[in-house]
């Protein structure tokens, strides 16, 4: 019999700085894929920064220049999702009013990809990439389909979603779906610089500014878990 996993001391962690605070997500040895915890830990994050008068935005990231490799699968069974807690995650992160930066070193792939596309603004490496997959594995992608669905026009979302491609981030620019592509040893300075500008708006105007685009366009955590929901219902059955 095997052992069991062993259990990441600290699978996310939250560091704040002048104005503005990093979530880490802090699995290097596994290219920061996501566990059970690591998802509780995630939303636990989201709710902290939530309620710090504080921190005018955030900072999202992988430990040891990779952004999020999606779901472990040595420990998560694919054939029985951890569908609410995931989108627990996500309803965390929508609730957020302070602006979220992405800073998108390695790779972001699958649920690492969902994250990715959940923030506001994302500095990406040149030679980083975005991947959505789950169509060619047999699934559907619920919460990437939301992001897609809710921000970005259906062909940008198409071609993410059913090419299975890697996107470089120089074509992420190309689809609006980055803000820069920059080289990749510059992501991290960039993003946290870009954080530090939005911090500095005085009377929240970053966090107002993004708010009221939000709303205009309907987007709120009802929404989003309203279509997660839909696009999960759609999976295929063996």
């Amino acid at each position: 019999m095997s052992a069991a996993p062993k259990p990441d001391a600290q699978p996310v962690r939250v560091e704040k700085t002048d104005g503005y605070a990093e979530i880490v997500l802090n699995r290097p040895h596994r290219r920061n894929a996501l566990t059970l915890p690591a998802m509780t830990a995630l939303t636990d994050a989201f709710h902290q920064i939530d309620g710090d008068d504080q921190v005018e935005a955030v900072v999202l990231r992988g430990e040891a220049e990779f952004f999020c490799s999606g779901l472990d699968l040595k420990e998560i069974d694919t054939g029985q999702p951890p569908t609410a807690t995931w989108i627990g995650v996500h309803r965390a992160l929508a609730a957020l009013d302070v602006p979220i930066v992405c800073a998108l070193q390695g790779g972001a792939i699958n649920a690492g990809a969902a994250l990715a596309l959940a923030c506001d603004l994302m500095v990406v490496g040149d030679g980083a990439y975005l991947q959505i997959k789950e169509a060619e594995m047999g699934m559907t992608p619920p919460v990437n389909a939301t992001w897609l669905a809710l921000r970005y026009p259906a062909a940008v979302g198409l071609q993410l979603s059913l090419s299975c491609r890697r996107f470089p981030g120089p074509d992420l620019v190309r689809l609006t779906v980055a803000l820069e592509s920059v080289a990749d040893q510059d992501v991290l300075t960039k993003a946290r610089a870009l954080a530090a500008q939005l911090a500095s708006y005085p009377g929240r105007g970053a966090a107002l500014t993004k708010r009221a685009l939000c709303d205009a366009r309907g987007e709120n955590i009802d929404q989003f878990s309203r279509v997660a929901e839909s696009a999960r219902s759609t999976r295929r059955q063996p």
